[in-house]
Protein backbone atom coordinates (compact mmCIF):
# COMPACT_ATOMS: atom_id res chain seq x y z
CA UNK A 1 0.00 0.00 0.00
CA UNK A 2 2.84 2.37 0.88
CA UNK A 3 4.52 1.51 -2.40
CA UNK A 4 1.27 2.30 -4.21
CA UNK A 5 1.24 5.80 -2.76
CA UNK A 6 4.91 6.28 -3.58
CA UNK A 7 4.44 4.92 -7.10
CA UNK A 8 1.93 7.66 -7.92
CA UNK A 9 4.10 10.31 -6.24
CA UNK A 10 2.09 10.82 -3.05
CA UNK A 11 3.65 10.69 0.39
CA UNK A 12 1.84 7.99 2.40
CA UNK A 13 -0.07 9.19 5.47
CA UNK A 14 1.92 9.13 8.71
CA UNK A 15 -0.43 6.65 10.40
CA UNK A 16 0.15 4.21 7.53
CA UNK A 17 3.93 4.56 7.78
CA UNK A 18 3.76 3.92 11.56
CA UNK A 19 1.53 0.89 11.02
CA UNK A 20 3.91 -0.60 8.43
CA UNK A 21 6.91 0.09 10.69
CA UNK A 22 5.19 -1.55 13.66
CA UNK A 23 4.29 -4.67 11.70
CA UNK A 24 7.84 -5.06 10.40
CA UNK A 25 9.20 -5.27 13.96
CA UNK A 26 10.12 -8.69 15.36
CA UNK A 27 7.37 -10.49 17.31
CA UNK A 28 9.03 -9.89 20.68
CA UNK A 29 9.40 -6.16 20.03
CA UNK A 30 5.77 -5.84 18.96
CA UNK A 31 4.66 -7.76 22.04
CA UNK A 32 6.75 -5.59 24.35
CA UNK A 33 5.35 -2.45 22.74
CA UNK A 34 1.96 -3.49 24.10
CA UNK A 35 3.16 -2.53 27.58
CA UNK A 36 3.92 0.98 26.36
CA UNK A 37 0.68 1.23 24.41
CA UNK A 38 -1.32 -0.07 27.37
CA UNK A 39 0.22 2.56 29.65
CA UNK A 40 -0.67 5.32 27.19
CA UNK A 41 -4.17 3.86 26.76
CA UNK A 42 -4.86 4.13 30.49
CA UNK A 43 -3.43 7.64 30.71
CA UNK A 44 0.04 6.87 32.07
CA UNK A 45 2.59 7.73 29.39
CA UNK A 46 5.88 5.99 30.22
CA UNK A 47 8.93 8.18 30.68
CA UNK A 48 11.70 7.60 28.17
CA UNK A 49 14.15 6.70 30.94
CA UNK A 50 11.87 4.03 32.48
CA UNK A 51 13.31 0.54 32.27
CA UNK A 52 11.20 -2.38 31.03
CA UNK A 53 10.80 -3.53 34.65
CA UNK A 54 9.62 -0.08 35.74
CA UNK A 55 7.13 0.10 32.90
CA UNK A 56 5.84 -3.36 33.79
CA UNK A 57 5.49 -2.35 37.45
CA UNK A 58 3.57 0.78 36.44
CA UNK A 59 1.20 -1.28 34.32
CA UNK A 60 0.62 -3.79 37.11
CA UNK A 61 -0.18 -0.99 39.57
CA UNK A 62 -2.77 0.45 37.19
CA UNK A 63 -4.18 -2.86 35.91
CA UNK A 64 -3.59 -5.52 38.60
CA UNK A 65 -5.21 -8.20 36.43
CA UNK A 66 -2.31 -7.74 33.99
CA UNK A 67 0.20 -9.08 36.54
CA UNK A 68 0.65 -12.54 35.00
CA UNK A 69 0.90 -11.57 31.31
CA UNK A 70 3.05 -8.50 32.04
CA UNK A 71 5.44 -10.55 34.17
CA UNK A 72 5.62 -13.26 31.49
CA UNK A 73 6.31 -10.72 28.79
CA UNK A 74 9.00 -9.01 30.87
CA UNK A 75 10.65 -12.38 31.54
CA UNK A 76 10.72 -13.23 27.84
CA UNK A 77 12.03 -9.78 26.95
CA UNK A 78 14.81 -10.05 29.53
CA UNK A 79 15.64 -13.59 28.41
CA UNK A 80 16.06 -12.34 24.86
CA UNK A 81 18.08 -9.28 25.82
CA UNK A 82 20.30 -10.59 28.61
CA UNK A 83 20.75 -14.33 28.22
CA UNK A 84 22.18 -16.65 25.59
CA UNK A 85 18.82 -18.43 25.35
CA UNK A 86 16.06 -17.46 22.94
CA UNK A 87 12.79 -16.06 24.20
CA UNK A 88 9.60 -18.06 23.84
CA UNK A 89 7.92 -15.94 21.18
CA UNK A 90 4.59 -17.73 21.52
CA UNK A 91 4.42 -16.90 25.25
CA UNK A 92 5.44 -13.30 24.54
CA UNK A 93 2.85 -12.91 21.79
CA UNK A 94 0.03 -14.35 23.92
CA UNK A 95 1.03 -12.12 26.84
CA UNK A 96 1.03 -9.09 24.55
CA UNK A 97 -2.46 -9.94 23.29
CA UNK A 98 -3.72 -10.35 26.86
CA UNK A 99 -2.20 -7.01 27.91
CA UNK A 100 -3.86 -5.33 24.93
CA UNK A 101 -7.23 -6.85 25.83
CA UNK A 102 -6.97 -5.91 29.52
CA UNK A 103 -5.86 -2.36 28.76
CA UNK A 104 -8.79 -1.83 26.37
CA UNK A 105 -11.16 -3.10 29.08
CA UNK A 106 -9.57 -0.68 31.58
CA UNK A 107 -9.83 2.16 29.06
CA UNK A 108 -13.48 1.41 28.37
CA UNK A 109 -14.25 1.15 32.08
CA UNK A 110 -12.63 4.54 32.64
CA UNK A 111 -14.68 6.10 29.84
CA UNK A 112 -17.95 4.54 31.00
CA UNK A 113 -17.36 5.53 34.62
CA UNK A 114 -17.73 9.16 33.55
CA UNK A 115 -21.35 8.48 32.68
CA UNK A 116 -22.32 6.70 35.86
CA UNK A 117 -24.59 8.56 38.19
CA UNK A 118 -23.19 9.31 41.61
CA UNK A 119 -24.53 7.28 44.51
CA UNK A 120 -27.31 9.50 45.87
CA UNK A 121 -28.06 7.28 48.84
CA UNK A 122 -24.78 8.16 50.48
CA UNK A 123 -24.83 11.06 52.90
CA UNK A 124 -22.07 13.60 52.98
Amino acid sequence: MVLGFQHIGIRPPEFLLRWVYFHRLPVLSRSYMEINRALVRVGEKPAIQDTPAERTDSLIKIIPSATAPASQLLAEYQTSAYSPYPADLDVAQKAGHEIRKLSWVAWLSRILSRFQEPDRTRRL
